[in-house]
């Protein structure tokens, strides 16, 4: 490898730490925060708790890996409307309570098919027609340190009941 290469990749890896460390910084964090379309009082209720990451808690994985993990789980087009970076207590799949995790909010307007919900919940094969549910809130929790989905939480009503 030439020096010249060597120094470019040398620069463009302090540039894009730097730039990552001021987003971080920059970014919000949950602290019985409402998150778009879910309030902290209703995630609360869910048994969901976001706590604001401790000084030096540090992802390994960054927010724009999270939301593509978590775009992984629906149709091409699911976009994220919000991404926090949380201590998350409660929740069900394999999180542990207090694990730091990317919490990527889906946009309910994007996501298709409706996620598997549950047994007798929207989506579920014993349930209501899914194309009759209309997601209020889709959060998907991603592992900070590996990227992996552990978890998360939706919310959906039926379309076809309201106005």
């Amino acid at each position: 490898m030439s020096k010249s290469l060597l120094i470019t990749v040398a620069v463009a890896a302090v540039v894009a730490f730097i730039a990552g460390f001021f987003f971080l910084v920059g970014s919000s964090t949950a602290q019985d925060m409402d998150l778009e379309g879910a309030s902290a009082e209703e995630l609360a209720d869910l048994g969901v708790v976001f706590e604001r990451p401790k000084d030096g808690d540090l992802p390994v994985v960054d927010s724009a890996a999270a939301a593509s993990a978590a775009k992984a789980r629906f149709d091409p087009g699911a976009e994220a409307r919000e991404i926090v970076l949380a201590r998350l207590h409660g929740g069900s799949g394999d999180v542990r309570d207090g694990q730091l995790v990317w919490v990527v909010n889906m946009d309910p307007d994007t996501i298709t098919p409706l996620p598997k919900l549950g047994p007798g919940s929207f989506g579920s094969d014993d349930s209501s027609d899914p194309g009759d549910a209309k997601a209020v809130f889709s959060l998907v929790y991603v592992d900070a340190k590996t990227g992996e989905v552990v978890g998360g939480l939706e919310r959906a009503y039926d379309a076809g009941s309201r106005d």
